[in-house]
């Protein structure tokens, strides 16, 4: 063999190689139990290169609760325009006293698509989620089928929608992979990046609101105005989600300066004990292994 052409063929290869997220020069298999979690399923991934770091029951279907509302999202700002006026109807509001998430909207109150966005993904508002499925699709339901063909252009395997708001529906599922495939769609976006990082905002005043209405993140890892045990300085957003059956979840951007992450915490716990909020936890010791363990080499 020549040995200037064999030499030339190494060097090539090393080259290519340098490119590609990696931990170590060689980067062995990670075994599933590398990170302990207490939560059902999570992945986490660098964005801009696309490399899964990390995955933990990845595939499983899990309940989603409110981190639905990214895909809701995602959906919406395709059909609408940040200024279009929607205007609320008395079905986006019923019943949901009782079913968790702030009832701030009021029936025949309008807002502009940007500000009710803001509500949807700040404070999490299943109103401003069944208002904005009313506005595009005529009904939760049908806006439910947007979404699941989102889904399955993005690539999910493991995903069914049945309603823009993320509660509890036996049918309603998803995976911590499919999550991450909608998570970093819905970064993309300029408008839902900026809002899914705001911590606290005020809302205009609308017909049935003489004054501004002030919004808080339900996102510990961005605020420390609710809960400042999680909070990181390198976090960027993005969604929370909690209901009995789903329990503690969270999908979470981070950015170091250098690397861009994305991960999701499906199932997590609430210790009765220490009152820790497991996907918190989880989430803070997926994003600690892969940054003490990968760089872009």
């Amino acid at each position: 063999m020549n040995f200037k052409k064999w030499f030339s063929w190494i060097f090539i290869a090393v080259f290519l190689c340098g490119t590609i997220f990696a931990a170590t020069p060689e980067t062995p298999a990670v075994p599933d139990n590398a990170v302990e979690l207490s939560s059902k399923g999570a992945i986490i991934g660098e964005t801009t290169t696309d490399e899964i770091l990390y995955e933990y029951h990845a595939d499983d279907r899990l309940y989603p609760a409110s981190t639905t509302k990214l895909m809701t999202a995602l959906v919406a700002v395709e059909h609408c325009k940040p200024t279009d006026i929607l205007t609320v109807p008395q079905s986006a509001v019923e019943g949901l006293f009782e079913q968790g998430s702030s009832v701030f909207l009021k029936t025949g109150e309008q807002m502009a698509f940007q500000d009710m966005l803001a509500y949807l993904l700040i404070p999490s508002g299943n109103d401003a989620a069944n208002t904005i499925a009313d506005h595009i699709s005529g009904s939760p339901q049908k806006f439910a089928d947007l979404m699941n063909e989102k889904a399955k252009e993005l690539g999910c395997t493991n995903t069914h929608f049945t309603n823009p708001n993320g509660l509890h529906d036996e049918n309603h599922y998803t995976s911590a992979r499919d999550l991450y495939l909608i998570a970093k769609a819905a970064m993309k976006n300029d408008l839902i990046r900026k809002i899914v990082s705001t911590v606290q905002t005020d809302l205009p005043v609308t017909n049935m609101h003489a004054s501004t209405t002030t919004i808080t993140t339900t996102n510990h890892l961005i605020s420390r105005i609710k809960d400042g045990r999680y909070f990181n300085a390198d976090a960027i957003g993005i969604k929370t989600g909690t209901t009995t059956p789903a329990g503690f979840c969270l999908i979470a951007g981070f950015d170091n300066g250098d690397l861009e992450y994305i991960s999701v915490v499906l199932g997590g716990k609430k210790d009765a004990d220490t009152g820790d909020i497991g996907c918190y936890s989880d989430t803070l010791k997926l994003y600690k292994y892969v940054k003490d363990n990968f760089a872009m080499q």
